[in-house]
């Protein structure tokens, strides 16, 4: 009984907030595409290929003007790329895998391999748009692969996501669709 009732608080919760984005149309983010490739060579291996282009409407937006991204000795970046753009697609500035800066802080450990690449931008003026373009290469035992969540949370407006997943035909597949028809 309690477990249901518990189930049912988080959908209410779930259709609220959804329903608040839904009504409230003035969004600061846009994100206009965004796709993740994911090739598995086999169960050690694979290739994550990820392309994000948010266009930043105005100063609540500012925090998808940096990125960051986690990479351990069995997940290394092989290559990163950044381009800020204007209203008008001038060129503002861009950024390299070697302009990403370097953190082996970790909340959840005292000591661990893994360590986060990031970056952080102030945009002069709104809007502007950010394109993202990132490869990382896995090795070791594949236990999951990055999630597919295309709007991390309210006032941002989704034009277009992708999530693609290629595996040996041997290779079996787990997965969960949530909050899915």
């Amino acid at each position: 009984m309690i477990m249901r009732k518990k189930v049912l608080c988080t959908i209410c919760c779930y259709l609220i907030l959804s329903s608040a984005a839904v009504a409230d149309t003035g969004a600061d983010v846009v994100l206009v595409e965004q796709t993740t490739q994911v090739v598995c060579k086999n169960k050690n291996t694979a290739t994550i290929k990820k392309r994000r282009v948010y266009e930043i409407l105005n100063e609540r937006g500012k925090k998808f003007a940096a990125y960051s991204v986690t990479c351990d000795n069995n997940d290394k970046l092989t290559s990163f790329s950044a381009v800020v753009t204007d209203a008008s697609g001038n060129e503002i500035k861009k950024f390299k895998k070697g302009d990403l800066k370097r953190t082996e802080f970790s909340a959840d450990a005292f000591a661990t391999d893994s360590y986060d690449l990031y970056f952080s931008y102030t945009p002069p003026t709104y809007p502007i748009t950010m394109t993202y373009e990132l490869t990382q290469e896995v090795k070791g035992s594949l236990v999951s692969f990055p999630p597919f969540v295309p709007q991390p949370g309210v006032r941002i407006q989704v034009k277009h996501a992708k999530y693609v997943l290629t595996a040996p035909a041997d290779m079996g597949m787990r997965y969960k669709a949530v909050n899915l028809p």
